[in-house]
């Protein structure tokens, strides 16, 4: 009975222990889990700081980006307005050169000119034929030295806008003037010009006498191309607002070498013709000088499946 008893207590009592050990494990739980919330918030505020603390670091790093290539893009700038300053101060100078130098050249050439010229008319018939031949090759280059001349006072003519004496001309009335007034000494190196000029109403506004040197210089360059016999061609017509001349020779072409030189100053390429031709390799320079002075654009075309060469220029037509 007492051992029935005893076993009763001990089951009655076994029960609030276990309830109590429960208990216990479910409050450690509580604490457990209300630790992992805290170490989770504890977590994102300092993933939250970092991520604050990047992008205050990726924004302080842009603007200093940004302010090093500012300060990069101004001293380009600064650079590149000193180059171009240096380039027209060169430029001045070699035009300054260029003039000075054609001047003291062209004072003597006017002289023996003048006295080859009183010695070729012989007019006391004290002078050998020999004598009188050697003359004549003296005024012969004298006449090319003074061409040369010319040419080189025409590069050195600095501010080329600035000097321009602008006219109201009809062009097409104009080009023809121009073309009869070289077709003569096309003649002489056995060179048939034709054109074809289309009658225009348009206008253009040009100093007549320089545009008038870039035709000459086209023609001139085309017949020194040009085999004795063949023919040089001009044509004009309008392209939008603007009109085109273009001069087709049909000689050797320009060799791949010499085309990226062709509007250099003082390059003449290494070709027969170039050797057969003496000049100081200004006339196309100058035509440049010219045509941009106007406000058009000069070019050439040289293809290499045929002969030939066509130089081709542009002039606004007046509003």
């Amino acid at each position: 009975m007492a051992d029935r008893l005893t076993g009763d207590d001990s089951s009655l009592s076994a029960a609030p222990a276990g309830e109590y050990v429960a208990s216990k494990i479910s409050e450690i739980g509580s604490q457990v889990k209300q630790g992992g919330q805290a170490a989770t918030a504890d977590s994102d505020r300092d993933s939250m700081r970092v991520l604050i603390f990047a992008l205050i670091a990726a924004a302080l790093t842009s603007a200093g980006v940004v302010f090093y290539l500012n300060r990069a893009l101004v001293r380009a700038r600064r650079q590149i307005h000193d180059q171009k300053f240096d380039l027209r101060v060169t430029k001045q100078l070699e035009q300054r050169f260029l003039a000075s130098a054609t001047h003291e050249l062209n004072t003597p050439l006017t002289v023996t000119s003048a006295l080859t010229d009183v010695l070729a008319k012989n007019k006391e018939g004290n002078l050998t034929e020999r004598q009188l031949k050697q003359i004549t090759a003296v005024q012969r280059n004298n006449r090319r030295l003074s061409e040369m001349v010319d040419v080189m006072i025409q590069s050195s003519v600095a501010g080329i806008d600035d000097g321009l004496r602008i006219e109201q001309i009809q062009y097409s009335e104009f080009i023809e003037s121009a073309i009869k007034s070289i077709q003569a000494d096309l003649a002489l190196q056995g060179v048939q010009l034709e054109w074809s000029v289309m009658p225009s109403p348009d206008v253009v506004s040009i100093d007549s006498e320089r545009i008038s040197k870039v035709v000459s210089n086209l023609l001139i360059n085309a017949g020194q191309n040009t085999p004795e016999g063949a023919i040089v061609f001009l044509s004009t017509e309008r392209i939008g607002t603007e009109v085109r001349t273009c001069v087709r020779d049909f000689g050797p072409g320009i060799s791949i070498d010499d085309r990226p030189h062709v509007f250099s100053p003082f390059y003449r390429g290494d070709s027969e013709v170039s050797r057969r031709n003496r000049g100081v390799g200004l006339g196309l320079t100058v035509a440049k000088q010219i045509i941009e002075g106007h406000g058009g654009e000069i070019g050439f075309e040289s293809n290499a499946t045929r002969s030939g060469v066509t130089f081709c220029f542009t002039l606004p037509i007046a509003s």
